[in-house]
């Protein structure tokens, strides 16, 4: 890694390849965050009409009260907020550094990067986990289930 670090440091410069490959990605991670926004504002709208609407008429959705389902597409919503947000700042970053010729600005947007892959890991972890204990769950009711019909 020290010498990965001494590499860099003497020649701070990308080559036109690299820019060339970082302004392309910067186009399409502005895309992708731009549609991500758009995908929030739908999720949120459909949060609010799914509480004003469904708690007005019945008040429920099957057993689970419409508001709750709507809170939860807000956290959704919430959640969803902070990798679209990290896209657009390491497209903005990027875009800047290279027309700028900004070594700052293309190194904060490796950082928004990086901050968008380690949530987007931490997330995997997270949903694979309850897989696994939904799926543990699963397993240990089946089992019960089936010695309480053999008695």
């Amino acid at each position: 890694m020290d010498t990965l670090d001494n590499q860099l440091t003497s020649d701070q410069s990308l080559s036109s390849t690299s820019k060339q490959a970082l302004l392309t990605a910067s186009k399409w991670a502005k895309f992708l965050s731009i549609m991500g926004f758009i995908g929030i504002g739908f999720m949120v709208l459909g949060a609010l009409i799914f509480m004003i609407s469904l708690t007005a008429s019945s008040g429920e959705f099957g057993k689970v009260p419409a508001g709750l389902i709507g809170f939860i597409y807000l956290i959704f919503a919430g959640i969803n907020f902070f990798p679209v947000y990290y896209l657009l700042q390491f497209s903005n970053k990027i875009r800047a550094g290279i027309d700028n010729s900004d070594n700052m600005s293309v190194e904060e947007g490796f950082v928004n990067l990086k901050s968008l892959l380690k949530f987007m890991g931490i997330t995997t972890i997270v949903v694979i986990s309850i897989y696994i204990l939904i799926f543990i769950v699963a397993f240990i009711t089946a089992i019960v289930i089936k010695k309480k019909k053999k008695e």
